[in-house]
C-alpha cells in the first residue's frame, strides 16, 4: 500500500490540536499522560507540556472554543481614511512638506508616511517637491486645456510680430 500515509506526515492546526487535547480530557487522561500520548501519536508535531496544560486550565474554566479567540490591541492596518486625508492636505498645502514635519504633525511612524505617500496617494518626491506618478484625469485635461491656451497665445504673438 503506497498511498498509506505515515505518522510524520501528518501536520496538524492549532484547531486540530486542541480537539486532541479535549479528546484526552473527556477520556480524563492526567496532563502528562495526554502530553505523552500527543508526542508518541505525533511525533512531528512538538506540543510543550505547558500548551497541554494550558488548554486543560481553559477547559476546567469552561472554554471549550477550539477556534483562536479575537485579541485586542492596534488595528492591523494602522493607515486610515482619514490619515490619508490629512496627508493629503499637507502636501496640497505645501508640495516641499518633509516626511518629519508630516511625521510629527500627524503622529505616526516614518514607515507609515511612506505608505501613505507612495503607496495610497501614489506620489513621488522630485527635487524636494510631491508629484503624483501619474497624473489623474482631470489634471490631464487641465494640462491639456494649458496647452492649447498657450498654441493659442503663441499663435497670436507671431501674428502681431510679423504682420503679412
Amino acid at each position: 500500500m503506497d498511498s498509506l500515509v505515515t505518522k510524520s506526515s501528518i501536520q496538524l492546526s492549532r484547531r486540530d490540536i486542541r480537539a486532541i487535547i479535549l479528546f484526552q480530557f473527556q477520556l480524563l487522561k492526567r496532563i502528562k499522560e495526554c502530553h505523552e500520548n500527543f508526542c508518541t501519536a505525533f511525533p512531528n508535531n512538538k506540543v510543550s507540556a505547558a500548551t497541554v496544560k494550558r488548554w486543560y486550565r481553559e477547559i476546567m474554566c469552561g472554554n471549550f472554543h477550539l477556534e483562536d479567540q479575537p485579541r485586542p490591541g492596534p488595528p492591523p492596518y494602522a493607515v486610515t481614511e482619514g490619515i490619508v486625508g490629512s496627508i493629503e492636505d499637507m502636501v496640497i498645502a505645501d508640495p516641499n512638506v518633509t516626511y518629519e514635519r508630516i511625521q510629527h504633525g500627524i503622529g505616526i511612524s516614518s514607515g507609515a508616511v511612506h505608505t501613505v505617500l507612495h503607496q495610497s496617494l501614489q506620489l513621488r518626491e522630485l527635487c524636494g517637491r510631491w508629484i503624483p506618478h501619474q497624473l489623474h484625469p482631470e489634471q490631464k485635461q487641465n494640462r491639456v486645456k494649458w496647452c492649447h491656451e498657450m498654441l493659442k497665445n503663441s499663435t497670436m504673438a507671431t501674428v502681431e510680430m510679423f504682420p503679412r
